[in-house]
This record gives structure tokens, sequence and C-alpha cells, in this order.
């Protein structure tokens, strides 16, 4: 996969209405931003090609979407908030959240294979989308499991009693 193959996603993207951070020649990242939430927290997505080894050492093409949530978790939290990623990536159609203990974060990494080093565009853009729809929607209750504030129980009756008010 080469650095025109990135241009191009670039300029899909900001054809559609992203802003893009900044783009990394010498590593081959590009970062867009998705959000701005109501904290004033920047929601940025990078998208990094990478290149593996795979059967009979043939190069395979990829592409990561990596996303670091903009604010970390208590340790005391790390069961419950581990028992509502779990949950969420078992009920949705692009599964991906996970946190790494040891650095902190909390963090959404989907990988898509590109044929013949050809990156998805509409996948790619499809992708963004709907992570940008999941931070909207789901983001609320990750943190406060997070934070600690709430419990996973807690969390899922609030949304629970939500939808029945919204109903």
């Amino acid at each position: 996969m080469n650095t025109a193959s990135l241009n191009l996603l670039k300029e899909l993207l900001v054809s559609k209405g992203y802003q893009c951070a900044g783009f990394d020649e010498l590593n081959q990242n590009l970062e867009v931003i998705i959000d701005t939430d109501s904290h004033q927290r920047i929601w940025k997505v990078i998208l990094c090609p990478t290149i593996q080894l795979l059967a009979e050492e043939k190069e395979t093409n990829f592409l990561q979407i990596f996303l670091s949530f903009p604010y970390t978790f208590e340790t005391k939290a790390i069961p419950d908030l581990s028992r509502l990623l779990l949950l969420l990536n078992k009920t949705l159609l692009f599964p991906a959240f996970g946190l790494s203990e040891n650095e902190g974060i909390i963090y959404y990494r989907h990988t898509l294979y590109c044929e013949n080093g050809v990156i998805p565009k509409a996948l790619t853009r499809t992708i963004i989308g709907v992570l940008s729809l999941y931070i909207d929607s789901l983001s609320y209750m990750i943190e406060a499991v997070a934070s600690g504030r709430q419990g996973v129980q807690e969390v899922l009756e609030d949304a629970l009693k939500t939808d029945e008010a919204a109903a």
C-alpha cells in the first residue's frame, strides 16, 4: 500500500465533511477528527496501513482504524468496564472496543483487509460513520463506568429507562 492510496482516502473523507488533522507520510498514518464532545474533547481516529506476512510469506495489506478515547478509567472500574465493553462487542455490527490496563486507555480498533493493496474507501468511510454513532450513543455509558460513577448494572438500567421513556 502506498501514500497515494491514503491520500485518495483523505480526499474522500474531506469531501464528506471530515477534518483530517494530520498526515504522517513517514509512518503513513492519517488522523481524522470525527467529533468534539460537550466537554470539548476531540475524538480522533488514526488510519494506519499495515503489511503482514501471512501464508507462504505473502505480503497482505490491512488498514487499521484506531481510536483512543479522550479519557481514562479508574483502576477499581476495570472489572465493570471490561464487562461493559464485552457486552457492547457482542451486540454491535462492528465490534472492536477494548482497553489496555497497562497503558490506561480505552480504545476502538478495527482492521480491514485491503485486497491488492487497495483501501476499501467506502467501507472505511462507513466504519468511521458508525464509530461516530457509537461515540454519540455509547460513550456516556462507557465513561460513567470507567470513572466509577456507575456500575454496569446501573448504566444498563438507566439506558432501559431512557428507551422506555422515549417509547
